[in-house]
């Protein structure tokens, strides 16, 4: 049993499907494929529904309308079978009809229940799925499309909602399991699913790969592979640094890490569930199928310094003499996890380092940094030593090495440039393992 899960934000032109294409008549077993989104479908229909709660409701609209015409611009370059397509074309233009009926209605009442949320963000996968499928069809590919609402049951904390397992389990034995006596795949969506009571839910952003692994842990799949736009993972993000090194293999405690402090690759919940079942992950390019990968299991091979790296973080010093503002400002923070959020303590105060710049009361202290954060490496001070070294090449360079917790440190520059910063960069990559 294989599962795939694909990244909807690959798909955005024509050599992305024919890539896909090319994997798919590779199948020759069981294999269940999981799609997301198109594009970032998710993130505009998510700005849309701001609009509309606040009443702009042609910035709305119109973002409703550009996604739609990007829908209809994309299968009237996959799909040449006039019958084929006019039913593509007909599912596509309903689904955006009832966006934009839930659209016109939150202008009205200006609020977006999370319910509604859910439901509207559900849209983009329901596209996705009748793209693939018709694309599917039109090659003539034999597979069954489900939509996994009918697999999937969460509870009713909507925008983060929480897998029921025996319900899930339940599902997959009766629906999914009988279907491979009559084809080889499976194709569904990732992301969203339904409560108990059949209302959509959607369990977070980049769920999709938590879905994913949900099903391999009840079809009794050893591993998952995720199709990206990269050759599996990077010890720091290839678009940032051309000497980033490729990482084959990464044990489930790293990727934990790695997922903690940001890397988009990983999601904390899929991480833990795949180390539970001790099902192998590997990352591959959808772009370049046959390049590198990176496998994460529970052998730990990689040892050399990880990188995540954050542009435009907000330092602030909370000193605890100011009691009622440091614990209301902390109490803020924490109710906000999803933002990246670094808190250090000190004798008398506090160090905070966030990506939100949001609060007025901090619009008199903010300081940018540049932030850096390195993970599994336990001679991390080495690189403190070597940022010591090479220092005087900077021009005002304002940095500093705190730990956050075991073989984990945090190293901020201030008042630095992007020259800077590239050659920093490169001296850690050739010098950090």
């Amino acid at each position: 049993m294989t599962i795939f899960k694909f990244g909807g934000s690959n798909f955005q032109s024509k050599n992305a499907f024919d890539n896909f294409l090319q994997i798919v008549n590779q199948i020759n077993s069981p294999t269940l494929i999981v799609i997301s989104a198109l594009g970032k479908t998710t993130r505009r229909l998510s700005e849309a529904l701001k609009f509309a709660e606040i009443g702009e409701l042609h910035s709305a609209l119109s973002i409703v309308e550009k996604l739609n015409y990007i829908s209809s611009n994309l299968i009237t370059d996959l799909i040449e079978d006039n019958a084929i397509f006019a039913d593509c074309n007909s599912k596509i233009n309903g689904i955006f009809d009832e966006i934009i009926n839930y659209i016109r209605n939150i202008s009205i009442v200006r609020e977006v229940t999370p319910r509604t949320k859910d439901k509207v963000l559900a849209f983009g996968e329901d596209i996705s799925l009748i793209i693939f499928d018709s694309f599917l069809r039109y090659h003539n590919i034999s597979f069954v499309s489900l939509d996994v609402r009918d697999i999937i049951i969460t509870d009713s904390n909507f925008n983060a909602a929480n897998p029921i397992h025996d319900k899930i389990k339940s599902n997959i034995i009766t629906k999914i399991s009988p279907l491979f006596n009559h084809t080889n795949i499976i194709l569904t969506q990732g992301y969203i699913a339904q409560d108990e009571n059949a209302n959509t839910t959607t369990m977070g952003f980049e769920s999709s790969n938590l879905t994913a692994i949900l099903f391999a842990e009840f079809l009794d799949a050893k591993q998952i592979t995720i199709w990206t736009d990269v050759e599996g993972v990077f010890n720091i993000d290839p678009n940032l640094c051309h000497n980033a090194v490729p990482i084959p293999h990464l044990s489930f405690y790293q990727a934990k890490l790695f997922a903690r402090y940001g890397n988009k690759l990983f999601y904390p919940k899929m991480i833990e569930s795949a180390m539970s079942n001790n099902i192998n992950i590997i990352y591959k390019s959808l772009l370049n199928p046959n390049g590198k990968q990176t496998i994460i299991s529970d052998k730990q091979i990689f040892d050399n310094t990880l990188f995540v790296f954050f542009d435009n973080f907000s330092t602030y010093r909370i000193h605890f003499s100011d009691n009622d503002n440091a614990a209301s400002l902390l109490n803020e923070f924490s109710r906000n996890n999803h933002y990246q959020n670094i808190i250090l303590k000190n004798n008398d105060f506090l160090s905070l380092m966030t990506e939100r710049n949001d609060i007025d009361y901090f619009k008199n202290m903010k300081t940018t940094s540049l932030f850096l954060l390195y993970l599994i490496n336990p001679n991390i001070l080495n690189i403190y030593k070597i940022i010591t070294k090479y220092s005087d090449l900077f021009i005002n360079l304002d940095f500093r090495l705190m730990p956050v917790e075991d073989n984990v440190y945090v190293l901020t520059f201030k008042q630095t440039n992007n020259k800077d910063l590239n050659t920093i960069l490169n001296i850690l990559i050739n010098t950090g393992d």
